[in-house]
């Protein structure tokens, strides 16, 4: 698992680079705890990069 987490950073580092807009957060636990909050966390913050007039 170390190895997909060096990915991981390794990806972040990347984007970054390139100036695109990202966070990387680690949260504790693996993909199945409490998945539900963390992907409406990613939707939010995804939401609010690219706010409209609608």
């Amino acid at each position: 698992m170390a190895q997909v987490g060096n990915a991981i950073r390794k990806q972040h580092e990347l984007l970054l680079a390139q100036a695109v807009n990202t966070i990387l957060e680690w949260n504790p636990g693996n993909h199945f705890v409490d998945f539900e909050k963390r992907m409406a966390k990613g939707f939010a913050w995804l939401m609010n990069q690219y706010p409209t007039n609608v």
